[in-house]
Protein backbone atom coordinates (compact mmCIF):
# COMPACT_ATOMS: atom_id res chain seq x y z
CA UNK A 1 0.00 0.00 0.00
CA UNK A 2 2.78 2.62 0.66
CA UNK A 3 4.13 1.73 -2.78
CA UNK A 4 0.76 3.16 -4.10
CA UNK A 5 0.34 6.05 -2.05
CA UNK A 6 4.22 7.39 -2.91
CA UNK A 7 3.24 6.96 -6.52
CA UNK A 8 0.08 8.92 -6.07
CA UNK A 9 2.50 11.74 -4.29
CA UNK A 10 5.10 11.12 -6.86
CA UNK A 11 2.79 11.09 -10.05
CA UNK A 12 2.52 14.49 -11.76
CA UNK A 13 -0.88 14.61 -12.77
CA UNK A 14 -1.76 13.78 -9.08
CA UNK A 15 -4.71 16.54 -8.25
CA UNK A 16 -4.64 18.48 -4.84
CA UNK A 17 -7.73 16.73 -2.90
CA UNK A 18 -5.34 13.51 -4.24
CA UNK A 19 -2.48 14.34 -2.95
CA UNK A 20 -3.16 15.35 0.38
CA UNK A 21 -5.04 12.44 0.62
CA UNK A 22 -2.59 10.11 -0.16
CA UNK A 23 -0.09 12.04 2.06
CA UNK A 24 -2.55 11.53 5.21
CA UNK A 25 -2.89 7.72 4.47
CA UNK A 26 0.72 7.39 4.01
CA UNK A 27 1.52 9.25 7.02
CA UNK A 28 -1.23 7.23 8.98
CA UNK A 29 0.45 3.90 7.69
CA UNK A 30 4.18 5.16 8.55
CA UNK A 31 3.03 6.60 12.32
CA UNK A 32 1.22 3.15 12.99
CA UNK A 33 4.09 0.88 11.57
CA UNK A 34 6.73 3.24 13.74
CA UNK A 35 5.51 2.86 16.78
CA UNK A 36 4.42 -1.02 16.89
CA UNK A 37 8.16 -1.43 16.95
CA UNK A 38 8.33 0.78 20.29
CA UNK A 39 5.37 -1.53 21.72
CA UNK A 40 6.48 -3.88 24.97
CA UNK A 41 5.52 -7.21 25.11
CA UNK A 42 2.69 -7.81 28.23
CA UNK A 43 2.23 -10.81 29.67
CA UNK A 44 -1.02 -12.53 28.56
CA UNK A 45 -4.35 -11.09 28.28
CA UNK A 46 -8.26 -11.92 28.82
CA UNK A 47 -10.49 -12.36 25.98
CA UNK A 48 -13.40 -12.78 25.39
CA UNK A 49 -12.72 -16.21 24.04
CA UNK A 50 -10.01 -17.27 25.88
CA UNK A 51 -6.16 -15.72 26.22
CA UNK A 52 -3.75 -14.04 24.26
CA UNK A 53 -0.22 -12.27 23.60
CA UNK A 54 -0.67 -8.56 23.44
CA UNK A 55 1.80 -5.42 23.80
CA UNK A 56 1.06 -2.16 25.33
CA UNK A 57 1.07 1.20 23.51
CA UNK A 58 4.53 2.47 23.61
CA UNK A 59 4.73 4.97 26.83
CA UNK A 60 7.42 7.76 27.95
CA UNK A 61 7.63 8.51 23.96
CA UNK A 62 8.39 12.35 22.95
CA UNK A 63 7.48 13.29 18.88
CA UNK A 64 10.24 15.53 17.68
CA UNK A 65 9.21 16.65 13.90
CA UNK A 66 11.83 18.46 11.97
CA UNK A 67 9.99 21.84 11.60
CA UNK A 68 8.26 22.30 7.96
CA UNK A 69 7.55 19.02 6.38
CA UNK A 70 7.39 16.98 9.30
CA UNK A 71 4.34 18.64 10.37
CA UNK A 72 2.06 17.25 8.08
CA UNK A 73 2.79 14.05 9.57
CA UNK A 74 2.71 15.38 13.20
CA UNK A 75 -1.13 14.76 13.43
CA UNK A 76 -0.96 11.20 12.82
CA UNK A 77 1.18 10.38 15.10
CA UNK A 78 -0.87 12.35 17.78
CA UNK A 79 -4.08 10.44 16.90
CA UNK A 80 -2.15 7.29 18.16
CA UNK A 81 -0.80 8.64 21.32
CA UNK A 82 -2.73 12.01 22.52
CA UNK A 83 -1.09 12.31 25.60
CA UNK A 84 2.94 12.02 24.00
CA UNK A 85 5.14 15.41 24.52
CA UNK A 86 6.22 17.24 21.44
CA UNK A 87 8.85 18.88 20.61
CA UNK A 88 10.22 20.74 17.83
CA UNK A 89 13.13 21.16 15.84
CA UNK A 90 14.50 23.57 12.84
CA UNK A 91 17.36 22.96 11.05
CA UNK A 92 18.59 24.65 8.04
CA UNK A 93 22.05 23.46 5.63
CA UNK A 94 24.68 25.82 6.10
CA UNK A 95 25.42 27.30 2.39
CA UNK A 96 28.83 27.77 3.06
CA UNK A 97 30.55 24.61 4.69
CA UNK A 98 26.63 22.38 3.75
CA UNK A 99 26.70 20.96 6.76
CA UNK A 100 23.50 20.98 9.30
CA UNK A 101 22.52 24.16 11.86
CA UNK A 102 19.59 24.27 13.97
CA UNK A 103 17.76 27.51 14.18
CA UNK A 104 14.98 26.76 16.12
CA UNK A 105 14.63 24.18 19.48
CA UNK A 106 11.71 23.66 21.96
CA UNK A 107 11.50 20.82 23.82
CA UNK A 108 9.47 20.33 26.96
CA UNK A 109 10.90 20.32 30.93
CA UNK A 110 10.98 16.68 31.39
CA UNK A 111 12.20 14.53 28.75
CA UNK A 112 10.94 10.85 27.95
CA UNK A 113 13.23 8.09 27.61
CA UNK A 114 12.44 7.85 23.75
CA UNK A 115 12.37 10.44 20.82
CA UNK A 116 10.69 9.15 17.89
CA UNK A 117 11.90 12.20 15.27
CA UNK A 118 10.03 12.55 12.40
CA UNK A 119 11.60 14.35 8.86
Amino acid sequence: MKEILLSVLRDKNTGTADFRRASDQLAHLVSAETLAKLGTPVDDIETPIGTASGFSRPDDVMFVPIVRAALAILPAFIELLPAAPVAFLGIERDESTALPSIYYRKFPQALPRKAVIID
